[in-house]
């Protein structure tokens, strides 16, 4: 079973601003500093695009 695949690709500006502004993010940083690890953005780009 598979859980979870990472898949790169090159996308201009306004696609990556489509996906993100429609998706649910995940973000994680640290509370003290406001210093973001990773954001985790999900969602079905069928519906999006």
């Amino acid at each position: 079973m598979i859980d979870t695949v990472k898949m790169y690709c090159v996308i201009d500006k306004t696609t990556y601003d489509i996906i993100s502004s429609n998706s649910v993010i995940k973000t994680s940083y640290h509370a003290a500093t406001g210093e973001v690890f990773y954001n985790i953005i999900n969602d079905h780009l069928k519906r999006l695009l």
